[in-house]
């Protein structure tokens, strides 16, 4: 019987070693997922002023070059005013006046658990 273990560092090791092609690959499909997740009809009910509206118009994922062989995806979603709302989607917030809680959908953080290079 043997032990395998595998370093903490392995992925960054691959990407130094294939370049940023590998990692590009990665961020397209993470933006991939994060833009179906965002879309409407995927937001479960205790966040219903967000199942409510549509934000597929609204929503911009975009990949953008990082540094050396790293990618960035970037989550924008402009808000009915044209102000940005995605950090109240992806963290929650708390609107005082009104009495209500928004809690976060945290997209970004679940396609980044799920996603395999």
């Amino acid at each position: 019987m043997s032990r395998v273990t595998i370093r903490p560092g392995i992925g960054r090791d691959v990407a130094l070693m294939f370049g940023p092609s590998i990692t590009l690959a990665a961020a397209k499909k993470a933006a991939v997922m994060v833009k179906t997740q965002m879309g409407v009809g995927t937001v479960d009910d205790r966040n219903h002023a967000v199942a409510r509206a549509d934000l597929t118009d609204r929503i911009d994922v975009s990949v953008r070059p990082g540094h050396a062989q790293d990618h960035s995806v970037v989550l924008s979603v402009k808000g009915r005013e044209g102000t940005e709302i995605a950090s109240h989607l992806e963290f929650g917030y708390v609107n005082n006046r009104a009495g209500r809680r928004l809690a976060g959908m945290h997209s970004m953080r679940n396609v980044a658990s799920k996603l395999k290079v």
